[in-house]
């Protein structure tokens, strides 16, 4: 095999290593995948949607205020927002008895003057409630809750 020859396969060589490793590059990086498509559905005003389970609204002095549904390709999305005329301490302490005492695992917890949350989760469950308090809207209390599974 002549000089040129060598090169001329050194150089195939080269180029099917660099091939592979570009294809295998490309293997581990997939492209973007389309957008999952989310279907929503808003309950009538002040109705709880269909699929949200009612025992997460423990606020005895709490009422409904918006409620939607969003069915995405693996999970459904409930969410609630009550306004209530607990205040936010109490209600964020229910909240954390409840979580406990239904088996619920705390996954993060926050309180301060303006705003609270907690975030749950009981097998695929999960459950974020945030609360807020506005002494400017009538002194009331916000609970939103969103449930997943």
């Amino acid at each position: 095999m002549g000089k040129g020859q060598k090169i001329a396969v050194i150089t195939l060589v080269v180029i099917l290593i660099a091939a592979i490793i570009v294809a295998v590059a490309m293997k581990k990086q997939p492209g973007i995948k389309q957008a999952a498509k989310v279907k929503v559905t808003n309950a009538p005003a002040g109705q709880v949607i269909g699929g949200f389970p009612t025992e997460l609204l423990i606020d005895a002095s709490g009422s409904a205020d918006q409620s939607y549904a969003a069915a995405y390709n693996n999970a459904n999305q409930y969410t609630v927002k009550v306004k209530s005329a607990s205040s936010e301490q109490k209600v964020f302490t229910d909240y954390l008895a409840y979580f406990n005492a239904n088996g619920y695992k705390i996954v993060n917890k926050n309180q301060t003057d303006t705003i609270s949350n907690i975030y749950a989760t009981k097998g695929t469950i999960t459950v974020n409630v945030v609360i807020t308090h506005l002494k400017v809207d009538n002194n009331q209390t916000f609970i939103n809750i969103t449930y997943v599974k």
